[in-house]
């Protein structure tokens, strides 16, 4: 994200200008706060006298006793060093307000006693306040610098949750290629192409936050169709797709291993008929998905349907990418798995919102011409 002018950042840029203003700030606070109507031009110079003082005391404690000192956790050090500098700063004031100020005649009858305590009660305003400045910013860098590991360490998980949908999805289709080779089955260049195009899609295009919805949908469709050619009639396959679908945004690859989780654990441990029911609706920017596959009567969980890699997978990415803003539900009933997601989808304000569309159950292969 591209930081304005006015960000932190930017004015922590302008270091010199920063200080420069700050002293000003002391000058006219000391110089209106304790000079008297008319006598101003006095407490201009005697603040101008002692400027110097409060300079190298705050920059002390700013470069030397805090970050080598206090932020290491030294506190005996950084207390003798404090002591130190205080005790300096009184003598100092001492020479600046009865050996200069008195030489060239300001300051005579304003305090003719010495009194430490009202000399450290300026130094430590003004240490006050720097060392609460220097205390802010080094909060504020600590936290920018947690948010960026934060977000590198989020990155990073992501990307590997993302490459592991890669070779997790080529081994299944390359064992459904490896099949059809074995019987010289005039599918297998059809499946290779397919193949390819989706290899291209994840090698190229996925390196995204997101996409567009319905470039997600046409990968999901691409890979039913990889699945198609190796069930043929013995799968049946529902698809909807309904509502303001355009002008939609999604992580990419985030719905294909629920695709994917339906075939290897639900149809594919069926002999006979078995079938797939997809329907996604779009209203407004929230996403309502409802994804059913029939199941074997004979399965049981501890088949691994509820432990496969990308069930877990979804839901380790949902959680980092929507931070508990979404309802991800999977369950198993008597003869079907049904998998209910529902999350908010960013907007593409490259693409103009229009009217809804509505891609009602069709057949199959009329779908598939449909939608390409």
């Amino acid at each position: 994200m591209a930081h304005t002018q006015f960000s932190p950042e930017a004015i922590l840029r302008h270091r010199v200008l920063l200080h420069v203003l700050f002293w000003l700030v002391v000058l006219v606070y000391f110089t209106i706060g304790y000079g008297r109507p008319g006598r101003y031009d006095i407490e201009l110079i005697r603040s101008l006298a002692f400027l110097p003082l409060h300079i190298v005391s705050a920059y002390a404690f700013f470069y030397i006793l805090i970050p080598r000192y206090l932020f290491k956790k030294r506190f005996i050090a950084f207390l003798m060093g404090a002591m130190l500098v205080s005790a300096w700063g009184i003598a100092s004031s001492y020479f600046i307000n009865f050996k200069f100020l008195a030489s060239i005649g300001v300051g005579t009858g304003l305090q003719t006693v010495w009194n430490p305590g009202l000399a450290l009660l300026g130094q430590f305003t003004i240490l006050g306040t720097a060392v609460s400045i220097k205390l802010l910013k080094h909060w504020y860098q600590q936290r920018q610098e947690m948010m960026e590991m934060k977000q590198q360490k989020l990155s990073a998980e992501l990307q590997l949750l993302k490459s592991q949908v890669h070779p997790h999805f080529l081994f299944n289709t390359l064992n459904n290629l490896y099949s059809f080779t074995l019987h010289e089955s005039h599918k297998a260049p059809e499946i290779v192409l397919k193949l390819s195009q989706l290899l291209r899609f994840m090698i190229y295009e996925s390196n995204v936050p997101a996409i567009p919805l319905l470039r997600e949908i046409a990968i999901l469709k691409d890979y039913i169709e990889l699945e198609k050619l190796r069930y043929g009639n013995r799968l049946d396959i529902s698809l909807s797709f309904t509502g303001n679908l355009e002008g939609k945004l999604i992580p990419p690859l985030l719905l294909l291993p629920l695709i994917e989780n339906s075939f290897k654990h639900g149809t594919s441990r069926q002999l006979d008929q078995c079938w797939i029911s997809l329907d996604m609706h779009v209203e407004n920017d929230t996403m309502s998905l409802k994804l059913l596959n029939s199941l074997d009567n004979e399965y049981t969980p501890a088949n691994g349907h509820h432990k496969g890699l990308g069930l877990q997978n979804v839901k380790r990415r949902l959680e980092l990418l929507f931070h508990g803003k979404y309802s991800f539900q999977a369950r198993q009933e008597e003869d079907m798995f049904i998998v209910q997601l529902q999350l908010q989808l960013e907007k593409d304000s490259n693409v103009a919102q229009s009217p809804s569309i509505n891609y009602q159950p069709v057949d199959y292969d009329m779908e598939m011409l449909a939608g390409r």
